[in-house]
């Protein structure tokens, strides 16, 4: 049985977040809004490599649910979804030569975009089960990225093999009595369960040979490069990964990062202590690290780099580069470049 990690923030790569973006703005909702309401920005969302909290994905998400009335929004996302919506990652598993080895990828590659997830496989006679957990949600919240992921991954498996096939049962645990009845509309004969420890859906062991549509398809050049990217695996790297959000939108005050990680602020400054370590250490250190990649890159001129890590002016963030580094930002730009 899957265990999560402990004391880990959870995050979702932005490709994994766009198709609820994607369905949200399709029926007119004005995401911008929600998203500035939750502290995050539209500008975070134009790389899908970038890393978002999973709880703020669906604070955003819920936000926008409640003022507009929308209900049981991860069934409604996911039936007009696609895993080809979700950047390279899609893009990767899509490329598989048949539906079996699709699911076996999928399995392999979800924690590069979302380490709140687990996907495997049980192995029957003549049936797969499809399983997922879900780590780092409230249950409402959970029961809504079940029903997003796994019709997701059912839509490409009946796109794949050409039919209008339904999974023979499909597992949400803890799911309302009128969220699983229109699960079962939109799956008929598929026998809906509501307990469980897990989420999981049935498959024939006879489909899982068959090609996928984008067989032979090529990734294009870069197209496994957020598998180069790791998600958090401690407490403090997934700490520094939020702060690194909180900067780019702005605000990484203590108590926004505290909300965000589920945690009290107390609890928080303990575990920080208890590794050694303090907030206003890992914001100062993860400003610099945040600098040094951007002067690397060459796209951010040192002005615009040190309004956006959030420096009161150039002299601050001069200042602040050069006693981490020994040397100040220009000289630092020029040693890389020269």
């Amino acid at each position: 049985m899957f265990q999560p990690a402990k004391q880990v923030i959870r995050f979702a790569r932005v490709a994994v977040m766009q198709p609820f973006v994607a369905y949200l703005e399709s029926i007119g909702v004005p995401t911008e809004k929600y998203l500035l309401q939750v502290g995050l920005t539209p500008a975070m969302l134009d790389d899908p490599d970038n890393p978002i909290p999973t709880s703020l994905v669906f604070e955003f998400i819920n936000a926008a649910c409640q003022a507009e009335g929308i209900d049981d929004i991860g069934l409604l996302a996911g039936r007009a979804s696609s895993v080809q919506m979700m950047d390279e990652f899609g893009k990767r598993l899509l490329a598989s030569e048949t539906i079996g080895d699709y699911l076996k990828l999928g399995c392999r590659l979800i924690n590069a975009v979302s380490s709140s997830e687990h996907f495997w496989l049980t192995e029957g006679d003549k049936e797969i089960r499809v399983c997922q957990a879900v780590s780092g949600l409230n249950e409402q919240d959970t029961i809504q990225h079940h029903l997003f992921s796994l019709l997701v991954t059912i839509n490409t498996i009946r796109q794949a093999s050409k039919e209008t096939w339904c999974p023979t049962d499909i597992t949400i645990p803890g799911m309302g009595s009128d969220t699983a009845a229109s699960l079962a509309a939109v799956l008929p004969g598929a026998t809906v369960i509501r307990e469980g420890s897990y989420a999981s859906f049935l498959i024939p062991r006879n489909l899982l040979a068959r090609p996928m549509s984008a067989k032979g398809e090529q990734v294009p050049d870069g197209g496994l490069h957020f598998l180069t990217l790791q998600l958090p695996n401690d407490f403090v790297t997934s700490i520094v990964q939020l702060i690194e959000t909180l900067i780019i939108a702005g605000n990484p005050d203590v108590h926004t990062a505290a909300s965000a990680a589920g945690l009290s602020l107390r609890i928080l400054q303990r575990r920080l202590a208890d590794s050694g370590t303090n907030y206003s250490a890992l914001v100062a250190n993860t400003r610099i690290d945040m600098a040094k990649r951007w002067i690397q890159d060459g796209n951010h001129s040192l002005a615009d780099t040190a309004s956006a890590l959030g420096y009161t002016n150039q002299a601050n963030f001069s200042r602040a580069f050069r006693s981490v580094t020994g040397l100040s930002p220009r000289a630092y730009r020029d040693s890389i470049h020269r």
